[in-house]
């Protein structure tokens, strides 16, 4: 994504009254003076270090990965249904859980990536099995042979796969590679 992408989305967040943050390989960056409570669970979940910074003062030459809106629930509710066309048109924008949107770059995806690695190892999507719970989610298990839903996933994520495991806490991956992969 590039630096005008970040001003266009964190000006979108300011509008919709949410917590906003980017993501490079080496930080995450925030122009939010009070650093929301997700930003810092995302810090330890990706052991990235967050890095206040005025938007006129984020480095222009970032290489960022990707752009977040890290919120309460509610507030990721109306950010999800406020989110203009022109940026669902422009970038890939996917929930990921209930308190994250994630923009990334219009080609970035995880089923654009598995489909990519599949043709790699020579193998089709018939031969590719993807465990999901989350929106972000979607297109790996799509794009897959055997899509497999987590016990505790979205509704969405159910609907498009071809099966449903266990929760993540009773070990559904698990349990789905022994029925699905190794039977």
């Amino acid at each position: 994504m590039t630096y005008d992408d970040y001003i266009d989305l964190e000006s979108l967040s300011r509008k919709l009254q949410s917590h906003f943050q980017i993501e490079t390989p080496e930080h995450i960056y925030t122009a939010n003076k009070n650093i929301s409570a997700y930003t810092i669970a995302e810090s330890y979940l990706v052991r990235m270090l967050i890095r206040y910074r005025e938007v006129s003062e984020t480095p222009r030459d970032l290489t960022i990965s990707k752009a977040m809106f890290v919120d309460d629930p509610k507030v990721i509710d109306h950010v999800k249904a406020n989110m203009p066309q022109s940026f669902k048109d422009r970038f890939s924008v996917v929930q990921s859980a209930p308190y994250f949107i994630e923009v990334m770059n219009s080609h970035a995806s995880k089923g654009g990536t598995l489909g990519e690695l599949a043709t790699q190892l020579g193998l089709t999507a018939d031969n590719v099995m993807a465990l999901g719970d989350q929106g972000n989610d979607l297109s790996m298990i799509t794009y897959a042979g055997m899509g497999v839903a987590m016990g505790n996933a979205i509704a969405e994520i159910k609907d498009a796969a071809q099966a449903v495991t266990l929760t993540n806490a009773e070990n559904g991956v698990a349990a789905a590679i022994r029925k699905y992969a190794l039977r």
